[in-house]
Order: structure tokens, then C-alpha cells, then sequence
């Protein structure tokens, strides 16, 4: 055998032989047809292989792979540039044959068939999602409340107290439920509004103060205020427990004075608030037909020694020069009152009646509309402005006024005041039968229609004799 077939037949006796291969030294004498077909035969093994990969359903794209493979030895040779590079994986190709959008590459796209999202990535943002919702949902609710803390500020900052007083009553369980420096705030801000609004928020005052207690605790060297409010109360009702029963056991008014006197002298401690007292001894005045400087002289008395009661001798002090004739302290004290609260009913109403009295009907009727705006059913503006309509020659759009200065009436003087001058509406337009019926519920009170009212029908008085001259106003007994 030549060298050359030699090197073409041995093997190298160096390398590990497969033990279980037909290919050995054994073999080496075989011929060449019979090699041809033993190779012939594992290409058929290894075609078969191949056929079975291909017709399986889970088989890739092979020409797809072959052309990834390509595209990759080719960009790996170029480089890729980085509008080109997948947003993923940042090493291949994006797959523009997709859309010319698409940021991912195919083998990317592949992965994300199989697996879209990982849990974390779903659960991660949902409960972020939920903790911002909370986040929103306090602060909305907080900020819904302090919206409306601040416009109620604002209506008491403008002295609009009764709209501002309102406010606060429509927030009042978001403020229970906010406790705290904060709640205990907005707490004392509604002590304070009714403490202004004065003597008639004094058992509201007291019930509010005694209710939230706990938060406010008038006891503790820390809330004053609080305890001086309630002091305030007190004082006045001190005084009026001792002072109220005299009254049905006075014969006049200088037989009240002197019982009162004693009263006061007799107190344990001897201590107790002068200007009630002062305000006490007007009310007898009052009730007993003393003349108006001396009733003007207790409450005057009152204003100078206790001005923090401005909520009770202001509203008197006004009335009182009104009766007198002295316009020009009467709209003084107006403004007084307009100045401590713009909502001020007292206000709008002498202002109203003092503008007619002088023979000004159209600032009357406009003081007693800019009352009503505040408060509709107030059963003295609603009077103003029927009693205005009247002088106007407008007795039907009187009538409507007057019909709700009868329904309003909140106590018997305004509600005789009040039919009597509906009574009268109701002869001037013609409604004889709602005036029985008024004659009727006057009766009912063991009282009777005006003798102004009759003159009117009688002939013997004018409008303008009841509403311009004297006091200006329907006179009963």
C-alpha cells in the first residue's frame, strides 16, 4: 500500500474510539460501495430527524431563524443605529415587517407572546393605584371641609354672622369627625359667632358649649374664652331669675324699682352685673308706661357699664329714639348695629320705618326688601314692606306681604300687629270673608281689630294719619 492510501485509511490510535460504532479497525478492510452506502444510510437517519422537527406543530420559523441569524451577523458587522435597536433587549433589530412602529425585535416579540407580564407588574401598580386613590379621596374630603371652614370665615370676617352661623351648621358632623388642635379650632370659631350674635344665641350658646364639652372644656386654664362666654350667661341669668318674678309683684314701676334694689342687696356675695340690672329696670319702664327719656336713661346706663351686651341694648336703644323722634340717633344707632352684624334684622327694620315716617316710601320699601333678602319669612319686614306697597297705591302686592307678616308672627305683639294690618289689606281689597276670620283668631288672643283700622273703614283716618304720623304704626291695646 502507497503512502498516500495509507494516510487516507489510518486513524490516529491517539484519539478515544467510540466503542459502539461499526467504525473501527475491524472496518478498515471494507470497500468503497460499501462506506457510500453506510453514509447514505445516517443521511436518511438525519433527514428524518429534520422532516419530523419541521412537521411539528411547536416548530419555529426555521427560515425565520436563518434570516434573524443573517440579519444579526450582519448587524453585528455594521452596527445597528439606535433608532433601529429594539426598545427591549437593545441588541437587535427592531421588526419593521410588523409595522414601521413596532419597538420590538422579532425573538423580543416572541418572548412577550409567551409571557406578556410578570405578576409584580400587575400587582405593583394596582395597589399604588389604590393607595393614590385613598391619598385623593382624604384629600378631597379635607379639602372639601376646609373650603367650606374658610367661606364661613370669610361670610364672619364680612360680618354676615347668621349666613356664616349657617354654614357651619351644614359642615357641623365633617367638624365632629375631625378631631384634634383642628376640630377643637373650628369649634371655638362657632362659640365665638354666637357669642357675637348675642342675647339671642345665649341658650344655643350654652347647649352648643355643654355638647362638645369634652373638646372645649370651659374648665381648663387654657380656654378662657370658652369660660368667659359661659360667665357671661351666667350673669345675665343671675340677674334675671332674681329680678323676672318682681315684675307681678310690683304695683308701678317706682314700686319695682325699690323691691329690685333689695333684691340685689340681699345676694350672698354681693356681686352681680349693674348693666343687666340697668337693662331689667328699662324693661319695667317699659312695661309700666314710664316716659322714653327714662327708658332711654337705663339703657344708656346699661351701654356704658356693660358694652359687651351689645346684642341686647342696641335693638332697644334704636326703638326707643325712634318713639322720641330723633331720626338722626335712630340711623346712627342703625348703623351701630349693621357695624356688630350686616345681617342685623333691627336694623333693615328701623331703618325702614324711620325712612316712611319721614316721607321717604321708596328707601322704606328698600331697606325692608334688603331685610327680606336676608331673612323672607321675618314676619316685622314683611309688615315694612306691605305697610310701603300701601302708600304706594299697591294694595294687592301689600296684600301678599301682609298675609305673611300674620303667618311669620312668632310672638302675640307681632302677631297683632300683624293681623290687624292684614285686616286691613284684606277690607281695601275687597276680601270681607278672610277679614271674619282674622276678627275671629284677634278674639281667640281675647283681643280685638285696631280702632285705627276702624276709623280707616269708618272714613275717619287715612293711610297716610296711621303710617306718617305719631309713631307711625298700627296703635292697639
Amino acid at each position: 500500500m502507497s503512502d498516500q492510501n495509507k494516510k487516507d485509511t489510518d486513524y490516529d490510535e491517539n484519539l478515544p474510539q467510540d466503542t459502539n460504532s461499526d467504525i473501527d479497525k475491524s472496518n478498515e478492510n471494507e470497500t468503497g460501495e460499501e462506506i457510500t452506502d453506510e453514509l447514505e444510510n445516517l443521511k436518511d437517519l438525519f433527514q428524518g430527524e429534520i422532516d419530523k422537527l419541521l412537521d411539528s406543530p411547536d416548530a419555529p420559523d426555521w427560515k425565520a431563524l436563518v434570516d434573524d441569524a443573517r440579519q444579526e451577523a450582519h448587524d453585528n458587522s455594521m452596527g445597528i443605529p439606535p433608532g433601529e435597536l429594539c426598545e427591549n433587549c437593545n441588541e437587535r433589530r427592531r421588526d419593521i415587517s410588523v409595522s414601521e412602529t413596532n419597538p420590538y425585535c422579532s425573538s423580543c416579540r416572541e418572548l412577550m407572546k409567551k409571557y406578556p407580564f410578570n405578576f409584580s407588574d400587575f400587582v405593583i401598580p394596582v395597589i399604588a393605584a389604590v393607595l393614590i386613590g385613598f391619598s385623593m379621596f382624604g384629600f378631597f374630603k379635607d379639602f372639601s371641609l376646609f373650603k367650606s371652614v374658610s367661606q364661613a370665615q370669610k361670610l364672619a370676617s364680612d360680618k354676615k354672622l347668621y349666613s356664616a352661623v349657617t354654614m357651619y351648621e351644614e359642615i357641623a358632623d365633617q367638624i365632629s369627625s375631625n378631631g384634634g388642635t383642628q376640630g377643637k379650632r373650628l369649634l371655638l370659631n362657632q362659640a365665638q359667632l354666637f357669642d357675637e350674635i348675642g342675647a339671642d344665641y345665649y341658650e344655643h350658646l350654652e347647649m352648643f358649649i355643654e355638647k362638645h364639652r369634652f373638646s372645649l372644656n370651659p374648665d381648663s386654664f387654657f380656654n378662657a374664652s370658652v369660660r368667659k362666654k359661659l360667665d357671661k350667661i351666667k350673669e345675665y341669668n343671675k340677674i334675671y331669675n332674681l329680678i323676672y318674678p318682681l315684675y307681678s309683684d310690683s304695683s308701678d314701676y317706682k314700686d319695682f324699682v325699690k323691691k329690685a334694689d333689695k333684691a340685689v342687696k340681699g345676694l350672698n356675695d354681693g356681686k352681680y352685673d349693674k348693666g343687666v340690672f340697668e337693662y331689667f329696670k328699662y324693661y319695667a319702664s317699659v312695661l309700666y308706661n314710664e316716659k322714653e327719656d327714662i327708658q332711654l336713661k337705663h339703657l344708656k346706663n346699661m351701654e356704658r357699664l356693660s358694652p359687651q351686651y351689645y346684642s341686647i341694648y342696641l335693638p332697644s336703644i334704636t326703638e326707643t329714639y325712634m318713639y322720641l323722634g330723633d331720626y338722626d340717633n335712630m340711623f346712627k344707632y342703625c348703623d351701630i348695629m349693621e357695624s356688630k352684624n350686616k345681617e342685623n334684622l333691627y336694623a333693615f327694620l328701623y331703618r325702614s320705618v324711620g325712612y316712611r315716617i319721614r316721607g321717604d316710601i321708596t328707601k322704606s320699601l328698600k331697606s325692608a326688601n334688603d331685610g327680606l333678602l336676608i331673612n323672607p319669612d321675618d314676619s316685622n319686614l314683611n309688615r315694612q314692606a306691605a305697610i310701603a306697597h300701601l302708600l304706594q297705591g299697591q294694595p294687592q302686592i301689600a296684600l301678599g306681604y301682609a298675609q305673611k307678616a300674620y303667618d311669620y308672627a312668632d310672638s302675640l305683639p307681632v302677631f297683632i300687629q300683624g293681623a290687624n294690618l292684614y285686616a286691613l289689606c284684606c277690607h281695601i281689597t275687597g276680601d270681607e270673608d278672610t277679614y271674619s276670620e282674622i276678627e275671629d283668631a284677634l278674639a281667640d288672643e281675647q283681643q280685638s281689630v285696631s280702632e285705627d283700622v276702624i276709623n280707616f273703614i269708618e272714613g275717619k283716618m287715612s293711610l297716610q294719619d296711621i303710617f306718617q304720623k305719631g309713631d307711625g304704626d298700627i296703635k292697639w291695646t
